[in-house]
Order: C-alpha cells, then sequence, then structure tokens
C-alpha cells in the first residue's frame, strides 16, 4: 500500500488569500502546479514526510502544520491514501526556494484554474476548513 502527503499552505498577498503551489518539472503532469507533496518513505511518520516535503520543494522550515483529512482511491493517483496537511503562515515573502525541479509560487486562489492530480479537490478541502 503507499501512502502519499500532500500539503497546502495559505498565506495572504495584497489583501487576497493565497495557496502555494510548485510546478512540477517531471512526468506525469510536467509543467502543471500541485499542491507540495510526495510519497512516504519506509520508516517515516507522516508528520515528518510533510514537513520533509515541504522543505524539500518550497524551502520553509518550522512551519506548524496540522493534519487536515485522509483520502483514499483518489481518482488521478496512484497511492491508496493521500493524507493532507496544511497551515496559514503570515509571511508570504518568506525565502522560497527556487530550483529547477521545484518552483515554488504563491497564488490566489480566485486565480487558479486546474491543478494537477486531485490537487483542486485537497485544496478545496483546506479551504473550506478555514
Amino acid at each position: 500500500m503507499s501512502t502519499a502527503v500532500v500539503v497546502t499552505i495559505f498565506t495572504v498577498v495584497k489583501n487576497r488569500l493565497s495557496v502555494l503551489l510548485i510546478e512540477r518539472s517531471g512526468k506525469p503532469f510536467q509543467g502543471v502546479w500541485a499542491l507540495p507533496g510526495g510519497l512516504l518513505q519506509p520508516g517515516e511518520t507522516l508528520d515528518d514526510a510533510a514537513t520533509r516535503k515541504l522543505q524539500e520543494e518550497t524551502g520553509l522550515q518550522d512551519v506548524f502544520l496540522e493534519q487536515l483529512y485522509t483520502f483514499d482511491n483518489l481518482a488521478q493517483t496512484k497511492t491508496e491514501t493521500t493524507v493532507t496537511y496544511f497551515a496559514l503562515i503570515h509571511d508570504a515573502d518568506a525565502k522560497l526556494r527556487q530550483e529547477l525541479e521545484w518552483k515554488p509560487e504563491w497564488f490566489p486562489l480566485s486565480t487558479l484554474k486546474s491543478l494537477a492530480f486531485d490537487n483542486q479537490k485537497i485544496l478545496e478541502n483546506a479551504r473550506d476548513r478555514l
């Protein structure tokens, strides 16, 4: 059974609620925006995996993450379980990692069109929780 973690980070940019997304550099969904996340490694806790993926893909550290919801058998993923986390941070100016593999960027929720995998469903769930 494979398990993934997905992290939804919100902040306010220019008085608009915004979410942190990563432009995917590899397949599937190459060039499509997605929430930070990935597979749980052997021996890793869910919380540790969420923290690791957030730091690897965005450079953000020391963010208090709350476990939000567990999805099973999402349509567009090959994982059996996806555990979602979310946080609201104050600093939209936090230094984000910019590398070839991951390109994080803040997007106002009102401008989002389509996201990779089932990230739209995960994002809507997190937004409703706020």
